[in-house]
C-alpha cells in the first residue's frame, strides 16, 4: 500500500478542492452524467417537472456548495448561474427559495444509494499497489449527530435522555464501514442514539455485506467483541482492533509470539438475548 503521509495527503486534497472551486461549472458533472447514474436519477425522481434545479443539477450544486469556502446557499446558485451562462442558458433568480426547495426534494434513498454505489465502484477498481500484502482494509467507525429541531425528527431520533425537553435536538447515531484505499464511504446505517437496538453494534449488524472473503476490517476498541469477530471469521474476514479496556486479558497465560505479540484465547461469553443470531458462534 502506497504510504503517504498526512502532510502530502492535506495538501493533495487541498490543491484538489481549489481547483474545483476555480473551476467555471459544477464539480463532478462527468460522473454523475454518465448512463448508470442518469437511470438512478430517472427512477427515483419520476415526478418531477422540468425546472432550473432539476435533482441532478441541484446535486451537483449542493455537492459544490459543500466544497466551497463560503458554503451558502448564495454561492450555489451562483455557481449554477456561471455554468448556464458559459452554456448560453437563460439565468436563474438570485433568489436562492427555488434552490433550497429543491434541495429538500432531494430523495434520501437516492443519495444513500449514490454514495454506496460510487464508493464501491471505486473499492473494486483499486489499484493492486494500493493493497495491503493484496487484501482489502475496510474500516468500521460511527458517530453521533444532531438533526433539525422539528417534530418528526424528536420521533424518529429522540433528544438525549440528559437534556430537558425542548432545549435539546434530536441525535441519530451513525455506523459506517469505509475503504482505506480510498477514504470512501462502502455504506452506512442510521438510527436513534437510544433505546433497544440502538447501538454502533447493532448497526453494524446491517452493513456485514461490505466484508468479503479474505478483507481486513479495521476498527477501534470499542469494536472489540467476541461476537463481531466470531461473526467476520465466519464469512472469511480478519479483523484488527484493540483490545477493549474493559477485557481483562492475563499476559502471564498464552503464547508470547515475539515483542508486542502475544496469542491469547477468547472464551465465548453467556448468550445475550439482544445479540443478534448474526453475531453468535
Amino acid at each position: 500500500m502506497v504510504n503517504y503521509g498526512r502532510s502530502a495527503v492535506n495538501a493533495q486534497l487541498a490543491s484538489a478542492v481549489v481547483r474545483i472551486n476555480s473551476a467555471n461549472e459544477l464539480p463532478f458533472k462527468d460522473v454523475l452524467s454518465s448512463d448508470h447514474f442518469s437511470n438512478e436519477f430517472a427512477s427515483a425522481c419520476l415526478n418531477y417537472r422540468e425546472r432550473i434545479f432539476p435533482p441532478q443539477t441541484t446535486l451537483l450544486a449542493f455537492m459544490a456548495q459543500a466544497l466551497c469556502p463560503d458554503h451558502s446557499c448564495q454561492q450555489a446558485v451562483l455557481r449554477v448561474n456561471a455554468e448556464r451562462a458559459v452554456n448560453g442558458l437563460k439565468l436563474a433568480s438570485a433568489d436562492t427559495a427555488a434552490y433550497c426547495k429543491a434541495r429538500g426534494r432531494l430523495p434520501e434513498n437516492l443519495l444513500h444509494k449514490l454514495v454506496c454505489e460510487s464508493g464501491q465502484h471505486l473499492e473494486r477498481a483499486v489499484p493492486s499497489e494500493w493493497l495491503w500484502n493484496k487484501r482489502h482494509v475496510k474500516l468500521i467507525d460511527g458517530s453521533c449527530v444532531s438533526m433539525p429541531d422539528t417534530k418528526e425528527n424528536q420521533l424518529e431520533y429522540p433528544q438525549h435522555s440528559g437534556q430537558k425537553p425542548g432545549l435539546g435536538f434530536p441525535i441519530a447515531r451513525i455506523a459506517g464501514v469505509l475503504s482505506l484505499a480510498f477514504g470512501t464511504v462502502l455504506d452506512l446505517a442510521i438510527g436513534p442514539c437510544k433505546g433497544k437496538q440502538t447501538g454502533e453494534h447493532a448497526l453494524l449488524r446491517q452493513l456485514l455485506h461490505c466484508f468479503k472473503k479474505g478483507d481486513i476490517a479495521l476498527a477501534d476498541a470499542y469494536y472489540c467483541s467476541y461476537f463481531l469477530i466470531a461473526a467476520l471469521q465466519q464469512i472469511g474476514v480478519d479483523i484488527v482492533s484493540r483490545k477493549h479496556g474493559a477485557r481483562n486479558c492475563d499476559f502471564r497465560r498464552g503464547k508470547r509470539l515475539g515483542k508486542g505479540d502475544h496469542l491469547v484465547t477468547y472464551c465465548r461469553p453467556k448468550r445475550k438475548s439482544s445479540v443478534c443470531p448474526a453475531f453468535h458462534s
